[in-house]
């Protein structure tokens, strides 16, 4: 036969193209050894309703102190309320 295209097997076709919704993480706060709470970038995004990209910003700006636990960097608390009170 000329010309005729191999069929599939119907393994490809049984894959779904939908994926689930991704489950909303919970974010729980960092406790350093002192016993205070600080923000990840994450959860200080979320505080103040901006994206992740402009905390990366205003960190490298020297706009927000940091100071970093292995690999995750974490927001004291202090510098969240400094910058809330500088908004308003």
């Amino acid at each position: 036969m000329v010309g005729t295209l191999p069929t599939s097997t119907g393994a490809d076709m049984t894959k779904s193209t939908t994926t689930k919704p991704r489950r909303k993480k919970r974010v729980r706060l960092a406790r350093p050894l002192d016993g205070r709470a600080d923000l990840t970038i994450e959860q200080f995004s979320q505080r103040h309703q901006v994206c992740n990209q402009t905390v990366h910003n205003m960190i490298n700006r020297g706009m927000l102190k940091t100071y970093k636990i292995g690999r995750s960097r974490r927001i004291p608390i202090e510098e969240s309320d400094r910058v809330k009170a500088e908004a308003t």
